[in-house]
């Protein structure tokens, strides 16, 4: 063997990517987990919505989501957390039926999920003058009993905005209702056929008037 010329072999080794092996890329999956398919909301509500994204092929916070309410988009494309989360703070409103979360890739690849809800529509406040009777005399100088109910099941006496008003005096200042709704007072007015208003305005804007 004396006098033979060793041959030497390199061997190299090349990285491959999903992109060299031509894999194709995954479109990222979303589920809404709050609110759920089927919920009941309540109209005027703030609700705060919740997604989660997932993508085998990319981080969770390269994945945007757009969220729509009733086809109209309530809150436009934005990243995902680290975690995959995606929020959509909406007030609710009676005519919501339909909730849509769509999530997109970096490569264009898009998932969407759809839910149902159900709206429950607030009740406006309920108001009665007790007294004084339609059609009842006083003297301008005699104080006249004044009495009446309010209730809202859907908010606090507290909140709600009561106004009176006579149709020759204008704004009357009254004592508020007590707990159960009664409003008990008494009040002198000038000389003439007045009539006597009592309106009630809930913080949703809804109203009940009575005279």
């Amino acid at each position: 063997m004396d006098g033979m010329t060793p041959i030497v072999i390199w061997l190299t080794t090349l990285g491959c990517s999903d992109k060299d092996t031509g894999t194709p890329n995954q479109a990222p999956t979303i589920e809404i987990v709050s609110p759920v398919d089927g919920d009941v909301l309540t109209e005027n509500d703030e609700v705060q919505m919740l997604a989660q994204v997932i993508d085998p092929d990319h981080f969770a916070q390269d994945l945007t989501i757009q969220w729509l309410v009733n086809g109209e988009v309530a809150c436009d494309w934005a990243a995902a957390d680290g975690g995959g989360n995606s929020t959509c703070a909406i007030v609710v409103d009676v005519d919501m039926s339909q909730i849509r979360a769509v999530v997109q890739d970096p490569d264009g690849a898009s998932a969407l999920q759809e839910i149902s809800v159900n709206v429950d529509a607030t009740e406006p406040p309920v108001v009665e003058i007790l007294t004084p009777v339609s059609g009842d005399q006083y003297y301008s100088d005699q104080a006249i009993p004044i009495s009446a109910t309010v209730s809202d099941v859907d908010n606090t006496l507290n909140s709600l905005e009561l106004v009176w008003t006579s149709s020759i005096d204008g704004v009357l200042s009254l004592t508020p209702p007590d707990s159960e709704g009664l409003i008990t007072d008494e009040l002198t007015l000038t000389e003439g056929a007045h009539t006597i208003q009592f309106d009630a305005t809930d913080p949703d804007g809804k109203s009940d008037s009575t005279s």
